[in-house]
């Protein structure tokens, strides 16, 4: 028995040798991998997002701006974290979440700085929308905050736009003079003062007296505002309908006459209907290129970024 216990000895300490070795190789794997762990600042990671926001990769810097927001939760910037994935959403077209990334802004308690900015672009979500009707409105609101000459400035150089685009000129007109003197606009805005007010010399059509026309004879709407080969298509297809509902009554085909009489009732209010309706699209086109030219040479006289027209109207400094 004893000769046994001191053959199995040996084994015992190779035993004992390996799992001292396996435990120190653990060891210092551990601590290899500790010492390669790499540690950011908060400063770190929010100027890496904002790096990614120049160079136009805002899926990826709204997912460094969340990182940034779960592991520094604390952190004075995290409201402004809030603002860029809002403006991020904008440039992205994700006007909703935009819209919910501001209003995260506000609930933080922002700096006035970052709340200012959070409150211009929650305007330039709705201009984003086409709802310039409702931007108007919210823009009037912030202009009864007490405000600094350059933030007052730059929301009544928005309003101006908001205006321009509902097609209220003089109203556009006197939101950009009372841009104050010593606002980075004051230039931009009187001259868009003066050329606001041209909007209402333009040559629209008048889509009640188009629907008249075109009730009288058909095409004649269209050829109001110079669609004449609509005009032509129309006439001639009421034409050929209502000759031919005449022959059937004519020959006794009271049945296919009154079908085809049917069919020529709703070409004819089609005709009225087509009528007014491409007169409001020409109207729209009037002001839309009027509006596209104002912005050309806006951007032309005063070296605005033509990439988006309304540059220095819609974008803000990050």
């Amino acid at each position: 028995m004893i000769s046994g216990g001191m053959k199995n000895r040996p084994g015992k300490r190779l035993l004992v040798l390996i799992t001292t070795g396996l435990v120190l190789w653990l060891g210092l794997a551990a601590g290899s991998a500790r010492a390669a762990e790499v540690t950011v600042s908060s400063q770190e990671q929010f100027a890496f997002a904002r790096e990614l926001m120049q160079e136009g990769e805002y899926l990826l810097a709204i997912g460094e701006l969340r990182r940034f927001i779960r592991f520094f939760p604390e952190d004075e910037d995290v409201p402004r974290a809030w603002y860029l994935i809002g403006r991020c959403r904008i440039a992205l077209g994700q006007h909703q979440k935009a819209a919910s990334a501001f209003s995260r802004v506000f609930r933080l308690d922002p700096d006035p700085e970052t709340r200012q900015k959070t409150l211009l672009a929650v305007g330039d979500v709705l201009t984003k929308q086409d709802r310039s009707h409702d931007a108007v409105g919210y823009y009037k609101e912030l202009l009864k905050r007490d405000l600094e000459p350059e933030a007052r400035g730059r929301i009544l150089y928005r309003l101006g736009w908001a205006e321009l685009r509902e097609g209220n000129w003089q109203q556009a007109s006197t939101a950009f003079q009372q841009v104050p003197l010593k606002s980075q606009y004051s230039d931009t805005a009187n001259w868009l003062a003066r050329r606001s007010l041209e909007g209402s010399g333009l040559p629209y059509k008048d889509p009640v007296k188009a629907g008249i026309m075109a009730s009288l004879i058909p095409g004649l709407g269209h050829a109001y505002v110079h669609r004449y080969k609509d005009a032509a298509m129309a006439f001639a297809v009421n034409a050929l309908f209502a000759l031919a509902a005449w022959e059937s009554f004519e020959e006794g085909h009271e049945v296919l006459g009154g079908m085809l009489l049917f069919l020529e009732l709703g070409w004819y209010t089609g005709n009225i209907y087509s009528g007014v309706n491409v007169t409001h699209k020409h109207n729209r086109r009037l002001r839309g290129d009027f509006l596209q030219n104002l912005k050309e040479q806006t951007d032309l006289r005063f070296g605005f970024n033509s990439r988006g027209g309304l540059a220095l109207s819609l974008n803000l400094r990050f």
